[in-house]
């Protein structure tokens, strides 16, 4: 009985000392600081993110209303390449914890050629600042340094194999937003379409609500006197709502040349907040092929790509786009009225 007390007693006693060090709910639970390893932020919370490779200037994203994307202040960035910058670093993992000879080899690397990325808050507050390097040696991840510290992290994004820096490098003209035409139909004021070698099929479309007007672009040509087809032109402008380059061609070396030629077509947009819209198109096919000229819409439809001439209040691009992305653009002046 004796013994069973003492054993009891005992066990009371491990029991409270074990208490007595087990951490508080409401503090904290490790005294490992593990800060220099949180890079990710929620994508949903990213104001701005920055970043700076040496010896370029800086990239700027900014969200702006209703979550539409801006680089340095300029150019609207792509809805498709946009999340390779906020999706990645809303979802970088570490992977592993380089060893002491790995770690030295990768700082050097960094100070040499390491990106600077800061994340900002929807208030605009830095809340994230570091720096990212290269490839591991097995390349199954890339290093990343939080600023003030020395411990480098492999860092990898779930789903994709390899290095996630190249996300990061590219040309600005690589995240920019390739629409040619985006709009809503009930946004668009006029449209005309010049057919420069067939001026019959040229047109000048008015539209504002119920009030719609189509007339040839040619002052010499007679107006029909057929009813203009509410469904067509509805149709017709439908059209405009996705309407993309494949890419943009700005470092071309023969653009000046290009730009000289007489296009195939000029279109140009106005929408109801005043801005325009203007594009040349001259097909592939007129500059490769010896004595090719396409004059009209039914020898456009053998075109593969054009090279664009983009104007949009001002500003000048010169792009790449494929032919079965123009089709509903390319209308004659007779589609749009009553048979």
């Amino acid at each position: 009985m004796k013994k069973l007390l003492i054993l009891l007693a005992v066990l009371l006693g491990l029991a409270a000392i074990a208490f007595y060090l087990q951490p508080k709910k409401n503090g904290p639970t490790t005294s490992l600081n593990t800060s220099d390893r949180e890079f990710a932020f929620p994508e949903d919370q990213m104001g701005m993110v920055t970043i700076k490779a040496v010896d370029k200037p800086m990239l700027t994203f900014t969200r702006g209303e209703k979550g539409v994307w801006y680089l340095n202040n300029k150019y609207k960035v792509s809805q498709f390449t946009i999340p390779q910058i906020t999706n990645t670093l809303s979802n970088i993992t570490i992977q592993n914890i380089p060893s002491k000879n790995e770690s030295k080899t990768i700082l050097k690397e960094i100070a040499r050629i390491g990106l600077q990325v800061k994340i900002y808050d929807l208030d605009m507050k830095e809340v994230r600042s570091f720096k990212i390097g290269t490839e591991s040696y097995d390349e199954s991840g890339t290093a990343f340094l939080m600023d003030g510290s020395n411990q480098p992290y492999n860092m990898f994004l779930k789903g994709l194999n390899g290095d996630v820096r190249s996300r990061f490098t590219q040309k600005v003209d690589r995240y920019r937003d390739r629409a040619l035409f985006k709009y809503k139909s009930e946004d668009i004021r006029e449209i005309s379409v010049e057919y420069h070698k067939d001026q019959k099929s040229s047109f000048k479309l008015r539209a504002d609500g119920s009030d719609i007007d189509v007339t040839p672009l040619s002052p010499f040509l007679t107006p029909s006197e057929k009813e203009v087809s509410p469904d067509r032109v509805k149709a017709y402008l439908g059209g405009f709502s996705r309407i993309y380059a494949e890419d943009f061609d700005n470092d071309n070396v023969r653009l000046d040349s290009i730009r000289a030629l007489v296009p195939f077509a000029t279109v140009i947009v106005k929408d109801d907040k005043g801005s325009v819209n203007e594009i040349d198109l001259i097909p592939f096919k007129d500059i490769i092929t010896r004595n090719s000229n396409t004059r009209d819409i039914e020898q456009a439809k053998k075109i593969e790509r054009f090279f664009v001439n983009k104007t949009t209040d001002g500003q000048y691009d010169f792009m790449v786009a494929q032919n079965r992305l123009l089709q509903p653009v390319f209308r004659g002046y007779d589609y749009f009225f009553e048979e």
